[in-house]
């Protein structure tokens, strides 16, 4: 179905709107008053007035597919494990702890669930990245709007005085967003020139902005992670430009330092988590997954069910609350949320269905000479290390799962290797690297 120009225009200024939208901003910090954790009171609970915003767009994303239904259809049948594993989730609602929960946050996870099945669809991974500039780009701007303009608001108070936290209510989500948003520019401004385009200068305007803001923000995570994941950019450039036979001694070497530096931080856990501001607990995170899986253990094939444990003192999770003393909403690590939720089955399935994809991206890279196929590793390596100490996975009205249903359903270009590049005698380093995909 080939739209007028004016309504594709529009159709994509609706999708960058409602990626902005799913980010978590820009209007639930006015909701909140400007409350910032630390705050007397309690924190401002669910908002009427957002659930019917994210209705109107899972009711408009609903429409746009059925209008393509072949397209939808073509996307739906290109990967099985997502749908079966979304599938999972809401026939939870039978054996939940908690199926009023359940059932309500399963509307809104198949509502998100159909952002991720329309963007795979109706944009490719080219133009997927393009929207995502221009999300991400109004995203770093009102950041710094709202923390100039409006301080009340971009400006935490309470526990992190001064800390920016943009369109947000918490740093900790500025941050997290800050850290794609950097991937995202960066992979941008490694495209190649273009004749009178001034895609480069703003691509990497919006990095430096991405990176002043996590500054601002003070989160040590982001920091960390975003210089994960510039690692992992860089090494997807290797990845694709040198031969197998320098790869594979790489790999060892990488391997063997990476195992190195796996005891080096068990011996000095203590003088790393006093760097970072925390407790060898990493501020009570190991005593909530040692309390979590306890409860797992009794419920380990299917779990209770979709947001059917962290709820209340009531719920199943009221051992944990009540032994560690502090109502924590989720278990502060993706996996072993899916775990608690579905089950080994579930984790299991999504496991598998990461894999997967983690290979078919890795073959397309090596075959394909366009940087923006370093957008699906690069997010997968963010994923798994944003959740290790967070949990963002399975959350409905979030960025994190329409970017990985979307690149779960993303065509993969297997069949039609390019020609390999010529590979000189003398190793190419990082930097050059960066410079043969700038020039």
């Amino acid at each position: 179905m080939t739209l007028p120009p004016i309504f594709a225009r529009l159709e994509k200024a609706f999708t960058v709107a409602v990626l902005i939208l799913y980010s978590g901003g820009p209007f639930t910090v006015f909701l909140s008053g400007g409350y910032s954790q630390g705050d007397p009171g309690d924190a401002p609970a669910d908002y009427p007035i957002m659930k019917l915003v994210f209705i109107t767009t899972y009711c408009a994303f609903a429409a746009l597919l059925t209008c393509r239904w072949r397209q939808t259809l073509e996307t739906l049948l290109r990967d099985r494990f997502t749908l079966l594993f979304v599938a999972l989730a809401v026939g939870s609602f039978a054996w939940s702890a908690a199926p009023d929960e359940t059932f309500a946050k399963s509307i809104a996870f198949i509502g998100t669930t159909l952002f991720g099945i329309y963007f795979a669809g109706r944009y490719s991974q080219d133009n997927q990245l393009r929207l995502l500039a221009w999300a991400f780009g109004g995203i770093v701007c009102l950041s710094f709007f709202y923390a100039i303009a409006l301080p009340k608001y971009g400006i935490m108070g309470g526990t992190h005085t001064g800390d920016w936290r943009g369109i947000y209510t918490h740093k900790n989500t500025l941050g997290k967003l800050m850290v794609l948003s950097v991937a995202v520019f960066l992979l941008r401004s490694l495209q190649p020139k273009r004749p009178r385009s001034s895609a480069r200068f703003w691509s990497l305007a919006g990095l430096m902005g991405s990176v002043m803001l996590i500054g601002l923000c003070t989160s040590k995570g982001a920091m960390i992670n975003a210089s994960v994941v510039i690692g992992a950019i860089v090494v997807c450039l290797a990845l694709r430009r040198w031969s197998i036979s320098f790869l594979l001694p790489c790999l060892i070497g990488g391997m063997t330092l990476a195992l190195g530096s796996g005891i080096w931080i068990s011996q000095n856990l203590a003088g790393i988590a006093n760097f970072l501001n925390k407790d060898v607990t990493l501020t009570g995170r190991t005593d909530i997954w040692a309390l979590t899986f306890d409860k797992l253990v009794e419920r380990p094939w299917f779990g209770y069910g979709y947001y059917g444990f962290w709820q209340g003192l009531d719920s199943e999770a009221g051992d944990v609350w009540r032994i560690y003393g502090w109502e924590t909403p989720n278990a502060h690590n993706g996996f072993l949320d899916i775990a608690i939720q579905l089950g080994f089955i579930g984790l299991c399935l999504f496991l598998v269905s990461l894999l997967y994809h983690a290979i078919l991206s890795l073959i397309q890279l090596r075959q394909s000479q366009s940087v923006t196929h370093i957008w699906p590793l690069a997010f997968m390596v963010y994923m798994i290390m944003g959740n290790l100490p967070e949990s963002s996975l399975l959350v409905p009205n979030d960025l994190f799962w329409v970017f990985y249903v979307a690149l779960s359903l993303q065509p993969y270009q297997l069949t039609q290797p390019q020609p390999q590049p010529h590979y000189s005698s003398t190793p190419e380093t990082p930097q050059n690297l960066l410079e043969g995909y700038s020039s």
